[in-house]
């Protein structure tokens, strides 16, 4: 028997996983900010809510490239 998954659910390239594990929201990714750098991450309610990507990048763009071109590696844990 195949199982099917609704892949809206599971587009974690899309939706943060961690925001989705932790708080069973889905929250769409976006390049957010910190002192440590620019990550890909999720925002809820207008605060920070997630660091999905495990790297921090030096500039905006970079981060968005990184999304854009799938080149962020996924956090497993917060």
């Amino acid at each position: 028997m195949a199982t099917t998954y609704n892949s809206a659910v599971l587009d974690f390239r899309r939706f943060g996983y961690l925001a989705y594990v932790y708080s069973g929201t889905r929250l769409e990714l976006e390049v957010l900010q910190s002192r440590a750098g620019f990550y890909v991450g999720t925002v809820r309610d207008d605060m920070p809510c997630s660091r999905e990507s495990n790297e921090y990048y030096p500039s905006n763009e970079a981060a968005l490239e990184a999304m854009v071109k799938d080149t962020w590696t996924q956090k497993v844990a917060p």
